[in-house]
């Protein structure tokens, strides 16, 4: 039996379980992604979410969870030519399908202060802050003009909720702060560094920042980059394109790049003004409508001409502006290189392992053409969405954001994924712990969960003698609960009597565990059916929260729950 809110104004989830045979669930979802229909559905008004799981405990079988701001929406949905779109697909591919729950969070309904948003914890990874330190020190040295683009002003969370992003990856604009004085740029890289911090501190999940380095001195740019990464929390590095003259992929440049790589970082980069530029011609056409794209294509080749990206396997580097000039360069890069190279002038390179290690924003004009031009040198998890904001006003990009998010289900591309998931995957758990929404907590590396998605729910003091840690409870339509557990909390061994007991993975990570066998990792889309007199437990990994839905079914009389031995620190440290 499906129980429905009689409210019908607030937040619908629905659960589906489809099956099918020989892969058809995969194929399906691959057709539904690359047609555009599931894009369609996201951007029906109303649309919290639609997403696909693959459950661990059957190969041929395929989760829905869609969510809705209410029946008005669904019912928007149900009405639309997109689901009988849908519909046909999944004959196409044979899936037979059962509704599992349907219901809505035990919460206040979604109201004009709160409404939730298409995709969930939006990550921009193209933005800039501009604090008046910085500002000011330009504007000492008659610098504000340099790049022949006014520096702009910004009201920047007010941008990020209008356009729905969640988190904004914060860097610095051009021009480099070098005037001829190594400790002056130290210095206005420190300030920035630390101004940064402190606003993704005060804003927890709103911000991430890449460091500025003091370039072109290499020595105060490798201590700036420990600084910031190991003692200020920084999510990665910003480099310019070049620092008056030294470009990304000069071997000057080799001990930052060895230690970058060992940190694993990722590198934002951004083109700044060319080291000899014809002033006259920059005059009357903007840098930014044609030179940086240029500067972009000419830091990015140097590096790959100097192997950088499979010398230093572990750096991770974001181009802006759709590849800039990259998709037409590189042919002719490619097909120059054995020339050069059987005439002495150049070195063997695998270009391709270079680009591998490449992502690329869409920041600036995503136009369709741009997008399949890019997408003929990387492929869709390396695409994320960038603003350049402040750069371009904000009604524009909300507008263009809008739009884009209307067209990506065209390219192959999944709204998600672009939108946040390729980020997240990128930054990892920094990202994670900065996405953090725990009513301000700061968790620094570990992993969290947005709380409004899947609801905390308040402490599970009934069951907490069962428990090791902290877990929470969020009671739900249906017969199902949500339950929350901090980092390493984990229930009792335990056994269910005359029931099983169904989870579903919905956040973060964690474990289960049957006696006597090995621990099961659990993730998003993780089912679990536990069978009647199994002793088990699951609980959170070491450094992420864990969300999972749970309900019981084949319930027989004189059914119960039989709570034995707490698990050990020691069964419990050694899962990985």
């Amino acid at each position: 039996m499906v129980l429905v809110s009689q409210l019908a104004s607030a937040q619908l989830t629905i659960n589906i379980r489809y099956s099918g045979e020989n892969g058809s669930a995969r194929k399906y979802v691959e057709e539904m992604e690359s047609s555009g229909i599931a894009a369609r559905i996201r951007a029906i008004e109303g649309c919290i979410r639609y997403d696909y799981f693959f459950p661990a405990d059957d190969p041929e079988g395929l989760l829905l969870i869609d969510e809705w701001t209410g029946q008005e929406a669904l019912d928007r949905y149900h009405s639309s030519p997109v689901m009988q779109e849908a519909a046909a697909l999944r004959e196409k591919y044979r899936l037979g399908g059962r509704q599992v729950r349907m219901f809505h969070p035990a919460a206040s309904p979604a109201g004009p202060g709160n409404q939730p948003r298409p995709v969930v914890g939006q990550i921009d990874i193209h933005s800039h802050m501009i604090p008046e330190s910085y500002l000011n020190a330009v504007k000492a040295h008659g610098m504000e003009m340099d790049e022949k683009y006014p520096i702009p002003s910004e009201a920047h969370l007010r941008f990020m909720d209008e356009a729905g992003i969640r988190t904004s990856v914060l860097t610095m604009p051009a021009p480099q702060p070098f005037f001829g004085d190594v400790k002056e740029s130290a210095a206005i890289c420190r300030k920035f560094n630390e101004e940064a911090a402190a606003l993704k501190a005060r804003y927890p999940g709103r911000f991430l920042f890449c460091a500025s380095l003091p370039l072109p001195d290499v020595k105060s740019a490798i201590e700036e980059a420990e600084y910031a990464l190991e003692v200020l929390g920084a999510d990665g590095v910003k480099l310019a394109s070049n620092s008056f003259g030294q470009y990304l992929g000069d071997e000057e440049l080799e001990p930052l790049m060895a230690y970058l790589n060992s940190r694993k970082a990722v590198v934002i980069v951004h083109p700044h003004k060319p080291s000899a530029v014809n002033d006259k011609l920059v005059a009357a056409v903007p840098l930014a409508s044609y030179e940086y794209l240029a500067e972009t294509t000419r830091a990015i080749l140097n590096m790959v001409a100097h192997d950088v990206l499979v010398r230093y396997p572990d750096l991770k580097v974001v181009v802006p502006h759709c590849g800039s000039f990259l998709p037409n360069a590189l042919p002719r890069f490619k097909g120059l290189l054995p020339v050069m190279v059987a005439q002495g002038y150049m070195r063997p390179v695998d270009v391709d392992a270079n680009l591998s290690r490449l992502y690329f924003d869409l920041a600036g004009a995503a136009t369709d053409e741009a997008i399949e031009s890019l997408l003929t040198i990387t492929e869709p998890s390396h695409i994320l969405y960038g603003s350049d904001y402040p750069y371009v006003a904000a009604p524009a990009l909300v507008g263009s954001k809008k739009a884009l998010e209307a067209r990506l289900g065209s390219h192959g591309l999944a709204l998600p994924s672009v939108l946040s998931g390729n980020a997240a995957a990128l930054f990892g758990t920094d990202l994670r712990g900065a996405l953090a929404t725990v009513f301000g907590g700061n968790y620094g590396p570990v992993q969290t969960v947005d709380f409004s998605v899947w609801p905390k729910g308040e402490p599970n003091s009934a069951y907490a003698q069962y428990f090791t840690g902290n877990s929470y409870l969020a009671p739900m339509e249906g017969g199902i609960a949500n339950v929350t557990f901090e980092p390493r909390c984990r229930n009792n061994w335990h056994i269910h009597h005359k029931q099983v007991q169904v989870l579903v993975c919905v956040s973060g990570r964690g474990w289960y565990q049957e006696w006597g066998k090995e621990a099961v990792p659990m993730t998003p889309g993780t089912v679990i059916a536990i069978p009647a007199e199994v002793k088990h437990w699951h609980g959170a990994a070491k450094d992420s929260w864990f969300q999972h839905l749970t309900y019981h079914k084949d319930v027989q009389e004189g059914a119960s729950n039989e709570w034995l031995e707490p698990v050990s620190d020691g069964q419990y440290d050694i899962l990985k």
